[in-house]
């Protein structure tokens, strides 16, 4: 009987001491986890400029730049935020109140003191900055800016000023479709078999496959970002040999 109390102390207190497994917190584990939460980035509760990215399932601790504070939206995105526009509940992070003794007489016209001018008299959004008018009474808003594309200088093929407008005057109709077919992760012979040919090719009414072809008669083309484990090297080799392009992503 004195062996089976002591096991059950030995089983409690070694089930109270475990916060990590694999040196990850085990509520973040469980939230990258696809059996329970399967999010895609999960905010560090002891550091604001720290969060877990979520990789196949397990999460990798990253960092944000500089000064800048992980910001969540959700579990499946986030951003790093300047400190005066981020907010992170979960490490209990907020905004620092914007004062007048800090940033100098606010602008309620701009809707944000973002930018402060160089006088410090005057603060504005980030959007009235370098929008061709002078903002600033000393003007500095309008310093070091680019200059304003020239749209009789700046003409395709070579040139093209930014806009929504669509090149050429084409009509919305006319516009080609431009499709990007990437691939990344390891290749293996069965996602050639099941994936990559469906892909790549499509069935003629007497069950044989042919290639898709672009309007002008190329063949469609891949970029893979091959990672080694799991990878087929014979396979890479064809698809290379066969026009696709073949990156190195990652060693793991």
């Amino acid at each position: 009987m004195r062996w089976i109390v002591v096991l059950f102390l030995v089983a409690g207190v070694s089930a109270k001491s475990i916060k990590k497994r694999f040196g990850i917190p085990t509520n973040i584990a469980d939230t990258c986890d696809y059996r329970f939460d399967s999010a895609t980035y999960v905010a560090d509760p002891t550091n604001c400029q720290s969060y877990y990215q979520c990789d196949n399932g397990w999460p990798i601790l990253k960092q944000c730049p500089e000064n800048t504070i992980w910001t969540p939206l959700g579990k499946l995105d986030g951003l790093c935020r300047q400190p005066q526009v981020a907010r992170n509940d979960i490490c209990g992070f907020v905004p620092t109140d914007i004062r007048q003794e800090d940033l100098g007489v606010f602008d309620p016209a701009f809707g944000k003191c973002e930018f402060t001018c160089a006088d410090a008299q005057q603060c504005i959004a980030w959007s009235a900055v370098c929008d061709g008018r002078a903002n600033c009474d000393d003007a500095s808003d309008e310093v070091d800016c680019a200059e304003p594309c020239d749209t009789e200088r700046c003409r395709l093929p070579d040139c093209r000023c930014s806009g929504s407008s669509i090149p050429a005057n084409l009509t919305v109709n006319e516009v080609p479709q431009i499709v990007m077919l990437t691939w990344e992760s390891a290749l293996r012979v069965q996602d050639q078999s099941h994936i990559i040919e469906g892909l790549l090719k499509k069935i003629q009414p007497n069950r044989r496959r042919e290639l898709r072809r672009n309007p002008n008669g190329c063949p469609f083309s891949m970029t893979f970002f091959v990672e080694h484990q799991f990878t087929n090297y014979a396979l890479a080799q064809y698809l290379y040999a066969n026009g696709h392009e073949i990156a190195t992503m990652s060693v793991r």
